[in-house]
């Protein structure tokens, strides 16, 4: 259990390989675990963050002429005041981090019992990346939201650019917005702002890096909703779900609607995301319109290219990797994830509406063949379906005659519907799997 919120989490393994390390960064403290003991490495003198994300008051004349109360001004064009959070990276047997408010580049020591600024480097930064080419890259360097500021080559403590013996240096990103996030790609390092994407490129020579904008109009919701998979980056938007692959595209969703349209967007700063590589998924998680915490998943299966949406709360985690697995944050705990059967609530699978072309012609459906099985070897059994239809997508739905189901091979129904979802729940407690389901169909009238 720890004090206060996870926003961050990084896991690695010290010189031994033996002993997993895991970092936790809260809205105001920094944790170090290790070898079954939490540490607060918090420096003594660190200025903590706010737990939540607000909009300070306008200034007087912004925004619309007469819009907003008088000597306050537009509140949409307020100032957008994050929650405190940390942007976590490792630099060898170093771990180096950076709070959003506190802006220092702090250090970790190998002893894992002391944390150390880092004097020599800039101050008042958002968050930090170490390059694939092992120079420390420090993001919104000195209170310059777009200022990229980097270390000599191999050298975390050297910052000085004036010394032409080394290689540090820095570059201000042309355009409008916020650096937001770095992230380690293929051959590059990703730098994502609020509006735009840039890649950092090693050149050598001079200048050591170039900063060719990759994106346009695509920007990060927050400071963790992006991730690196397979050779590509995907992250959330303000309304949409991008992908790059060395060209930004949008990442077509079936569910953006569901999540967007229900959405706290105050606190977007508390978006986060990581990926499940056992799965093949990416997971994001997000506060719903009346959540101050993120309350809700939406996960994309780069595998199978399909959407899943669901309720859980979690404010921060990591994939399994110096860890047995994944991890993950509530409010107060740091639990072990995918670890045991024990379950919170029953169970459930539920598909999202079965139409015929563009849904204009009826569903006729009269048989469901199941394929369903129990760890146990068990055939059937474990679990029931539901079925639902509606005619119209703003009806409400309507759940068929004679549903649940008790599964049979095969199990016998009779619907109608230009729309038709289908939902499987446990019946009997036990570990269950379950395939492709099949139902019989035939195209009815338009009628």
């Amino acid at each position: 259990m720890i004090g206060n919120v996870p926003r961050a989490m990084l896991g690695w393994r010290d010189d031994t390989n033996i002993h997993p390390q895991l970092a936790v960064g809260t809205t105001s403290r920094l944790y170090h675990f290790t070898q079954g003991t939490l540490l607060d490495i918090t420096p003594e003198v660190f200025t903590e963050g706010a737990a939540d994300s607000a909009f300070g008051v306008g200034a007087y004349g912004v925004g619309l002429y007469g819009v907003g109360s008088y000597g306050i001004g537009d509140a949409a064009q307020s100032t957008y005041v994050e929650a405190g959070t940390w942007s976590l990276d490792n630099f060898g047997k170093f771990l180096l981090a950076v709070h959003t408010t506190d802006g220092r580049l702090l250090k970790l020591t190998p002893s894992g019992t002391v944390v150390v600024a880092e004097a020599l480097a800039p101050t008042n930064n958002d968050g930090i990346v170490v390059t694939a080419e092992r120079y420390a890259m420090l993001l919104g360097a000195n209170g310059d939201p777009r200022k990229v500021h980097w270390s000599d080559r191999e050298d975390e403590t050297f910052w000085d650019e004036t010394d032409a013996t080394k290689e540090a240096g820095f570059f201000t990103l042309p355009g409008e917005g916020v650096l937001m996030q770095g992230l380690r790609g293929k051959s590059e390092t990703l730098l994502f702002t609020d509006q735009d994407l840039f890649a950092a490129r090693f050149i050598g020579g001079v200048l050591v890096y170039g900063f060719p904008k990759v994106g346009s109009n695509c920007g990060t919701i927050s400071r963790h909703a992006a991730v690196v998979l397979e050779g590509r980056a995907v992250w959330m938007g303000q309304k949409s779900f991008y992908q790059y692959d060395g060209y930004v595209k949008t990442l077509p969703s079936s569910v953006s609607d569901y999540v967007f349209k229900d959405f706290n967007f105050t606190q977007r700063s508390k978006v986060w995301a990581q990926t499940m590589s056992d799965f093949g998924e990416v997971w994001w998680y997000y506060p719903s319109a009346t959540s101050m915490e993120p309350d809700r998943y939406v996960i994309w299966n780069y595998v199978e290219n399909h959407w899943t949406t669901g309720t859980l709360t979690r404010t921060a985690g990591m994939d399994r990797a110096a860890f047995d697995f994944p991890m993950k944050a509530d409010l107060s705990f740091i639990i072990d994830h995918e670890r045991g059967g024990v379950r919170i609530g029953t169970p459930f699978l539920e598909s999202g509406p079965i139409e015929f072309g563009n849904g204009e012609r009826i569903i006729d459906a009269d048989e469901l063949i199941p394929d369903e099985a129990t760890l146990a070897g068990q055939i059937l059994g474990s679990v029931q379906a539901r079925i639902f239809t509606r005619f119209h997508p703003t009806e409400t739905e309507v759940e068929v005659a004679g549903s649940p189901f008790t599964l049979a091979n095969p199990t016998s129904i009779r619907i109608a519907g230009r729309q038709v979802r289908v939902k499987i729940e446990e019946s009997t407690a036990g570990d269950w799997r379950l395939g492709t389901l099949r139902l019989n169909v035939q195209q009815g009238s338009k009628r």
